[in-house]
């Protein structure tokens, strides 16, 4: 189920890179699935201030840009548009980050890749929903146990809002579904057989 959340979460022009380990068999189960239409699944010509990208090439500090200046280095980054999208920070090759790339496009020719790139700027996988207040997809975490769940939180103070689902539950229609305000949810899947 893990494997399934993040493919699908995963922007569909990432998966190709971010999901290479996942057989053709796999591929094609998920890819039956209805897609999830999340804001952060845009299209090539949609423009949105953030994307979701991955980091193809880094370049190595003291490399001359543009401006024949040396820098400390920088990356290459696919964020699904027809160009590619130039971070001024070195990061490791093969890592997902949320690029911030402005209300409107701006593009620099780059010599270090010999490239004309939108210009990015790396930011934290929540600040589409801090600066915005729009959604921006989810995590998927695996834990070996219920107890190390909801112990192991990686948010301080851990999580203020949980929900269990289960073949084992109780049955709720949607107008019984009430959600507090929240700032970290915690949503358990049990299994089939044992539930939570």
């Amino acid at each position: 189920l893990a494997k399934a959340l993040q493919y699908m979460e995963t922007p569909p022009y990432l998966r190709q890179e971010l999901c290479s380990s996942y057989s053709q068999a796999e591929v094609a189960a998920l890819e039956a699935q209805s897609p999830l239409h999340a804001p952060h699944h845009l299209g090539q010509t949609e423009w949105q201030p953030y994307r979701e990208g991955v980091v193809l090439k880094c370049s190595e500090a003291g490399v001359a840009a543009s401006d024949g200046k040396g820098s400390s280095g920088s990356s290459f980054v696919d964020v699904g548009l027809d160009r590619m999208a130039h971070l001024p920070q070195p990061l490791p090759v093969g890592m997902r980050v949320t690029v911030s790339v402005g209300e409107e496009p701006t593009t620099r020719f780059m010599a270090e890749y010999s490239e004309t790139m939108v210009i990015g700027e790396a930011v934290p996988p929540s600040t589409p929903r801090t600066e915005r207040g729009q959604y921006w997809g989810f995590s998927v975490r695996v834990a070996n146990s219920l107890h190390r769940a909801v112990k192991d939180a990686p948010f301080k103070g851990g999580y203020d809002l949980m929900i269990g689902t289960s073949a084992q539950g109780i049955q709720r229609g949607l107008s019984d579904l009430v959600l507090p305000r929240f700032a970290h949810l915690l949503l358990l899947f049990g299994g089939a057989v044992k539930g939570l």
